[in-house]
C-alpha cells in the first residue's frame, strides 16, 4: 500500500523519470476517483530544454487521461556550474509557496524517489537521498520503501506501458534516447527489462 497524503495543494517534483511519473499517475488517479478539488503543481528544474519539453509532454498526457484533475507545470532553468541541485529545488519550492499565500501546513510536497536498486551502487549527484527515509526535509517520499523492481510491478499491474514509454531516466543523453550505461539506465533496464 502506498500512502499518498494530499492537502489543499500538492507540489510534486517531476523529473520526467519513471518514479515521478508513476507518483503523478497515482496522485491524479486518487484525486479523480475521490473527486477532490486539488490542483497538482509539478515543479521541475532543467538544464536541457529537452527535459522541459518531455515534462510538458507528460503533463499533456495526464491532462487527457485525467480530465477532472488540474495540473500545472512550474519550470526553472538550472545552469550546471557546480551548484547544488537540491538547494535549487528547495529554493523553487519556497518561491512557489510565497507566490500563493498558502500556509505550508496546507501543502503536500511529494518526491518520487525509490531506494537503491538491489545490487546497485548509487553513483548519482547530490540532488536526492535514497536511504529509505519517508521524509526528506518537509517532502514526503511515498516510494522510499520500494525499489525499481517494485515500481516495474506497479507499472505492469496498472498496464502503464504508454506512460513508461514517455519517461526518461538517463543522466547522459537528453530525453530522446538512453545511453544504457549510466546508473539510472542500468537500474531502469534491470527492473523494467527495457529502456
Amino acid at each position: 500500500m502506498i500512502d499518498l497524503p494530499v492537502k489543499k495543494r500538492v507540489f510534486l517534483h517531476l523529473s520526467g523519470g519513471a518514479d515521478s511519473a508513476l507518483l503523478l499517475y497515482l496522485l491524479a488517479d486518487k484525486i479523480q476517483k475521490e473527486n477532490l478539488d486539488i490542483q497538482i503543481d509539478c515543479f521541475m528544474i532543467y538544464d536541457k530544454i529537452e527535459m522541459k519539453l518531455q515534462c510538458e509532454m507528460l503533463i499533456d498526457y495526464f491532462d487527457d487521461l485525467f480530465p477532472t484533475v488540474r495540473f500545472r507545470l512550474i519550470s526553472k532553468y538550472f545552469e550546471r556550474n557546480g551548484n547544488n541541485k537540491a538547494s535549487e529545488i528547495y529554493r523553487l519550492k519556497l518561491e512557489v509557496l510565497e507566490s500563493y499565500d498558502m500556509p505550508e501546513e496546507d501543502t503536500s510536497f511529494l518526491l518520487g524517489i525509490t531506494k537503491i536498486y538491489p545490487g546497485g551502487e548509487y553513483r548519482g549527484g547530490d540532488d536526492h537521498t535514497r536511504d529509505g527515509r519517508k521524509w526528506i526535509g518537509r517532502s514526503y517520499v511515498p516510494f522510499s520503501h520500494l525499489d525499481k523492481n517494485d515500481l516495474a510491478k506497479i507499472y505492469n499491474e496498472l498496464k502503464l506501458d504508454k506512460l513508461f514509454s514517455l519517461t526518461h531516466s538517463c543522466n547522459v543523453k537528453p530525453p530522446i534516447e538512453h545511453c544504457g550505461k549510466c546508473y539510472p539506465c542500468t537500474e531502469r533496464l534491470g527492473a523494467f527489462g527495457k529502456l
